[in-house]
């Protein structure tokens, strides 16, 4: 800021004195000085200070990452790939479960191409966000129709759709360096016709979405001990601690798998618990990621084990999975009310050998086994879907 100042001037008056000569005694008259010029009033104007423009507040951490998740929307929805690149680091970690992982911009900008490329008619949209400082989960949904062919297949003329989950880090400059994405390839083969069993509906999409974002209050913490303990009754067996857990009038829906219905209250939630540890009587469960926010906890989870019984009308194979998950849970009173569950069915019957690995040859016939749900992945922990309910036998 510049100091301002002043100029001041001043005239001196001269006096003049005019002797008049006279002669003899005569005394001298006293000389009138004349009055003063006027002074003029100095109208310089003083200079005024410079005023800074203000600077712009810097968007904070939240704004970023929702300008990140419009972009990715919009790019989605344009199939703009190199705009949905954009809005990722250029080492971005980019975990797809059940297919190979990709790394850096320039791989995930050919990925999404691809799906651009096999639905031309692509449309996106996004339902539920939950966030928490640098972590942003998403539920979205796509649908569009198979013109273009699932990894080299001939084209099915079908409509494809289903819902998924997206758990994302953010850098400070509201750029995703990591991202874990839960969407169910069995789902989608099944309903393109390529595997048998009964399709689960495309999803439509919706208007609005809805936004939650932590708090940091001790009841969210209450919330993050209560997925703790719940998820370790799968590997302790004590479906009592288990079914503690839940509401009476629970229900709990696999979101992103072939699942045709929630499954409701405790006693589906008992079926599935026997079910699935005696599916699995030596799994690992591992809480890679979780965080709650209001009064939802979300949990990524790394399931191991062997499948040494049925999974409904699916033989034990007596083969060793690594399967992984997302569940997300709403709380109420210290029991959880609702919860959603998120993975690919694909990463487990091909583990177990039901279908063939992504893009290669044609996937098994059957896959009911796609109602096995894509393991503990999105587990069905919650209200009885550690997977999904097998299709029953016919």
């Amino acid at each position: 800021m510049r100091k301002g100042f002043g100029r001041f001037g001043a005239l001196m008056a001269i006096g003049v004195l005019a002797a008049a000569c006279g002669g003899g005694d005569e005394a001298a008259k006293p000389v009138q000085q004349p009055p003063p010029p006027p002074v003029a009033a100095d109208t310089t104007p003083a200079p005024s200070a410079t005023v800074a423009a203000p600077t712009p507040a810097k968007p904070t951490l939240a704004e970023l990452e929702a300008t990140a998740l419009k972009s990715i929307v919009d790019a989605m929805n344009a199939h703009d790939s190199a705009k949905f690149a954009s809005a990722y680091t250029d080492d971005v970690n980019s975990n797809v479960f059940g297919m190979p992982a990709v790394n850096g911009k320039a791989d995930l900008q050919k990925n999404i191409q691809m799906f651009f490329d096999e639905y031309k008619d692509l449309k996106f949209w996004v339902t539920r966000t939950w966030t928490k400082n640098d972590m942003v989960a998403t539920e979205w949904g796509w649908s569009g129709t198979d013109t273009g062919g699932f990894m080299g297949a001939k084209p099915t003329e079908k409509p494809a759709g289903s819902m998924g989950l997206t758990v994302a880090w953010f850098t400070p400059d509201g750029l995703i360096k990591k991202e874990d994405r839960y969407v169910d390839f069995g789902t989608m083969l099944t309903q393109l016709g390529m595997v048998k069993g009964k399709a689960k509906p495309v999803p439509t999409p919706t208007a609005s979405i809805e936004a939650h974002v932590a708090k940091g209050t001790p009841d969210e913490d209450k919330n993050l001990a209560w997925a703790t303990a719940m998820n370790s009754t799968f590997d302790s067996k004590k479906e009592a601690d288990f079914l503690a857990a839940l509401d009476d009038n629970s229900d709990f829906t696999d979101a992103s798998s072939p699942m045709p219905a929630p499954m409701k209250g405790k006693a589906d939630a008992k079926k599935f618990f026997e079910m699935w540890t005696k599916a699995f009587p030596d799994q690992k469960n591992t809480v890679t990621n979780s965080f709650a926010v209001e009064d939802y906890v979300i949990v990524e989870d790394n399931m191991t084990g062997t499948q040494k019984g049925a999974l409904g009308p699916i033989h034990a194979s007596n083969k060793p999975v690594n399967v992984h998950g997302a569940d997300i849970y709403q709380l109420a009173n210290g029991k959880m009310v609702h919860g959603w569950s998120y993975s690919n069915s694909g990463e487990l019957m091909t583990e177990i050998g039901v279908m063939k690995p992504m893009g290669a040859a044609a996937p098994a016939a059957d896959a009911k086994a796609a109602g096995a749900k894509g393991a503990k992945g999105g587990d069905a922990k919650g209200a009885g879907a550690k997977g999904t309910t097998p299709a029953p036998k016919k």
